[in-house]
């Protein structure tokens, strides 16, 4: 998920604006954070989930795909083990097929598939069992369990190295330097600027500064940005995006499209995401185990199966069988007595 849009979000940020408030500063530190919370649970609760494909162009080689990549995003977010499985498919320029792959887990244990097109088989490239539910996998490039929470926060996201905003607004470094609104809308455009900076667990954080384009009226969505990166080799790269939401119930949104440019000393590439997102009931962790994909459970993992409907209607057909036996007995022991 955090590949999704490394490098962040064209900035439409065309409307005349009107002279920066102080108020409006502390309006967005007040209200931003408790928007993003809503909308983070709300998404949880609804179980949203489904898929998004990535369009890659490069922008100085007439725009031609030199990648194409599509994820799905199946989950139980109500189990505390958060059950999940992502399903990946790419193909570059040369290849002959989709190329698939699948990181999943469940409460016992977490596996990784592989195949070379849809018409093939999956094969297993990787499994580890879990210490405990909810455990986070250590054979793993990433831990299943982050993508549903990563789709629940892409309103709010600036996904430059994994990073959401809501996590940025709250760095001490992070500093917003004006805030303005939109003379046509009730939009806030916020300027801000943060250090690159050594991470504690030792990659490079690489933002610098940044304009954001916030909507109140959607829970405080980003709708388009512009951002100013460091790079740890010296070079700069500038990013600009937007998003397009779509309505859905409860006065709430999905996402439904992420375009955004990057350059760096006149290099860069065109990035297109469209999402299918929705919201749904929550699947049974059957869905989430090597059978679900046709393979055979491990060695002594054996999950509690729901009985049959077929013993239903047996256990059914003999009740009904006792009681037509017993109802005619009486009928002939009574008609016996009745004759004498």
């Amino acid at each position: 998920m955090c590949g999704l849009a490394l490098s962040g979000l064209l900035c439409v940020v065309g409307p005349i604006l009107v002279v920066a408030d102080d108020t409006l500063v502390e309006r967005v530190k007040r209200e931003a954070p408790q928007a993003w919370e809503r909308y983070r649970v709300w998404a949880a609760q609804n179980n949203v989930q489904g898929s998004f494909r990535n369009l890659d162009r490069k922008t100085y080689d007439g725009g031609k795909v030199f990648f194409d990549r599509t994820m799905s995003v199946r989950a139980n977010t109500s189990a505390q083990a958060g059950f999940c499985i992502e399903v990946f498919g790419e193909q570059h320029p040369n290849d002959d097929a989709r190329k698939e792959s699948v990181v999943g887990m469940n409460s016992k244990y977490a596996f990784g598939l592989r195949r070379s097109d849809s018409t093939q088989p999956w094969v297993l490239n990787h499994i580890e069992f879990l210490k405990e539910p909810g455990a986070r996998p250590t054979g793993l490039l990433y831990s299943p369990a982050s993508f549903p929470s990563d789709l629940h926060r892409i309103p709010y996201s600036i996904f430059t190295q994994g990073i959401t905003f809501e996590t940025r607004f709250r760095d001490p470094d992070f500093h917003i330097l004006d805030a303005s609104l939109a003379s046509s809308s009730e939009e806030v455009r916020l300027e801000f600027a943060t250090p690159p900076k050594r991470r504690p667990s030792g990659s490079w954080d690489s933002l610098a500064r940044g304009t954001l384009v916030l909507n109140p009226a959607r829970q405080w969505a980003i709708t388009s940005f512009r951002l100013e990166l460091g790079m740890e080799n010296g070079r700069r790269q500038s990013v600009t995006g937007s998003y397009e939401y779509r309505d859905v119930a409860d006065g709430m949104f999905l996402p439904a499209q992420l375009r955004f440019e990057t350059n760096s000393e006149g290099k860069g590439g065109l990035y297109d995401i469209e999402f299918e997102l929705k919201t749904g009931s929550q699947p049974p962790e059957s869905d989430f185990t090597l059978s679900a994909f046709g393979l055979p459970e491990p060695f002594g993992i054996e999950w509690e199966r729901p009985t049959p409907w077929w013993l239903y209607a047996l256990f059914s057909a003999g009740v009904l069988f006792i009681v037509t036996v017993i109802v005619s007995f009486w009928k002939r022991r009574l008609a016996a007595r009745s004759a004498a």
